[in-house]
């Protein structure tokens, strides 16, 4: 909002990703911003002012801080083959010559990590849907491997590259384990647009679904996955769409969930927030009975 007028303006209105972090820096505005699978670092000299890219790294920056008395800029930043660390840059001009301060994950470069890459198909509408393909330690490229499909949550978020290896996010560790790792993006997911993440409403698990098992086909088409040892899982929404897709297909012969929703309806006498199911199914189960048991 414009102190002086009052006036309401949307910044980065023109971005086609999504801001997830920004901060005021000593030449105007630093943000992290999204982009299919990679964030970067962008800038702008104020609210109203178009973003633009800064040269850095490929991978995940986050946690951007900055202030206005210094050029300095300081982030958390991995890649898949960079595990996470805290790095401060001199100024934003010179982002590729940042360096780490801390040293919190050493031990994981000093063994062999996946690598993966972007995998795209298309959907059976004609959309273009994105995702993550991690795979295991010296085997990038192998064709019929087992594959696991791990899904993430919001569904506002998405996967891509970056390094994580804790009870929410262990794609680096299951791929260790001899797994490729699918990553959908599914319809839903930030980073692609605005219409893109709002297909989601009010199809809430089927469009989603679509997406996902799409995906699954064509990589066993593609011959990178091994059809007969397909598994599932994921947390939160991801928990849910993994509830939701064991229902639908005989694909998986495991599925893994944590924290996923069964029955929305009844979300409304035992969850503290049910402002997000009205939002994604278009309205409360008294309005649209129908949104929330299809």
């Amino acid at each position: 909002m414009d102190t002086e007028t009052g006036a309401v303006h949307r910044w980065a209105g023109d971005f086609s990703g999504a801001v997830e972090d920004w901060e005021i820096g000593k030449n105007g505005v630093v943000v992290g911003g999204r982009q299919g699978t990679e964030v970067s670092l962008y800038n702008a000299a104020n609210a109203g002012s178009k973003l633009q890219a800064v040269n850095g790294w490929k991978g995940t920056y986050q946690r951007v801080s900055a202030a206005k008395g210094s050029p300095r800029v300081a982030f958390v930043y991995s890649a898949l083959d960079r595990p996470t660390e805290v790095y401060v840059a001199e100024s934003m001009d010179k982002l590729a010559d940042a360096k780490p301060i801390t040293a919190f994950n050493h031990h994981y470069a000093e063994h062999t990590l996946p690598q993966g890459k972007p995998y795209q198909w298309k959907a059976d509408d004609g959309s273009n849907v994105e995702g993550m393909l991690i795979y295991p330690p010296g085997r990038f490229g192998e064709k019929n491997l087992p594959m696991f499909v791990l899904i993430h949550g919001g569904p506002a978020d998405a996967d891509g590259n970056k390094f994580g290896a804790d009870w929410y996010d262990w794609a680096i560790l299951a791929a260790s384990k001899g797994w490729l790792v699918f990553r959908p993006n599914y319809r839903g997911s930030s980073g692609y647009g605005d219409k893109f993440q709002l297909e989601i409403v009010p199809k809430l698990v089927s469009r989603p679904g679509k997406d996902i098992l799409e995906g699954v086909d064509a990589l066993v088409k593609d011959g990178a996955a091994d059809p007969n040892r397909l598994a599932i899982g994921g947390y939160s929404y991801g928990g849910y769409m993994t509830n939701w897709l064991i229902t639908q297909t005989t694909r998986f012969k495991a599925a893994v969930t944590g924290a996923g929703a069964v029955e929305h309806a009844a979300n409304w006498g035992n969850d503290d927030l049910t402002f997000d199911d009205a939002f994604y199914l278009g309205g409360n189960p008294l309005q649209l009975p129908n949104n929330y048991s299809s």
